[in-house]
């Protein structure tokens, strides 16, 4: 579902289907080598600063698509309060447009839900053979692995914004049809109108009839014989 919805987004089809099982795009870079590195300090630094950067891009898309999360089920929940009042469109061309915005916040949700999927990712690490290694050399090459899995990270997290984007387009879609639907329901209806709708819907449920019946036969049984 994930793959279709992106296409239908409009992401090229070159390697997505990889990057949907994959959970994030190929790496555009290769493993970065200091070894001639003069200042190595300053590039161990550098390094963990732009890993640290890396990190906090993150964090802000997460917390974007959480927030989304918690607005496509809040919409969804308003749809189903409302679904009452959507009983009471007589035209198919107003139910269409609403099932269809059903469609597209599901379709959000299970694309946040597959964001929040655990993916593989390179973490920082060293074992007693880095530390005996010189204290430049060891740095230059702690460098190199915060470099490393900067860029293993900037391609999973190119990848989550493109599904950001992907979910955002499929809820603010679903947002302006159901605005749109009962902007054009209210302004199109009268209430003669609608109150015909609910008698008709009321005359049709035969449960209700029964019990209509019940009541009204014994309000005639109760009624004093005027003989």
């Amino acid at each position: 579902m994930a793959y279709w919805s992106l296409r239908l987004y409009g992401l090229d089809e070159k390697e997505l289907w990889e990057s949907v099982k994959k959970g994030a795009y190929p790496a555009t870079t290769t493993a970065k080598k200091f070894d001639n590195a003069i200042d190595p300090d300053f590039l161990l630094s550098l390094a963990r600063e732009c890993f640290t950067n890396s990190k906090e891009r993150r964090t802000a898309i997460t917390e974007k698509c959480k927030t989304l999360f918690n607005f496509s089920s809040i919409l969804l929940g308003m749809i189903g309060l409302l679904l009452p009042q959507m009983l009471t469109f007589t035209s198919v061309w107003f139910r269409l447009p609403v099932i269809l915005a059903v469609l597209l916040l599901v379709n959000s949700i299970t694309l946040l839900l597959s964001f929040f999927s655990v993916g593989a990712e390179t973490e920082i690490d060293f074992g007693p053979t880095d530390t005996e290694k010189p204290a430049n050399e060891w740095k230059t090459a702690l460098a190199s692995d915060y470099m490393n899995a900067k860029a293993d990270m900037d391609s999973r997290t190119d990848y989550l914004v493109n599904v950001y984007e992907a979910v955002r387009f499929f809820f603010m879609s679903a947002f302006f049809i159901v605005v749109a639907v009962f902007a054009m329901s209210y302004v199109s209806q009268s209430p003669s109108d609608l109150t015909e709708a609910v008698k008709e819907s009321l005359m049709q449920d035969r449960e209700f009839l029964e019990q209509f019946k019940v009541v009204d036969d014994e309000q005639h049984e109760a009624s004093p014989n005027p003989n």
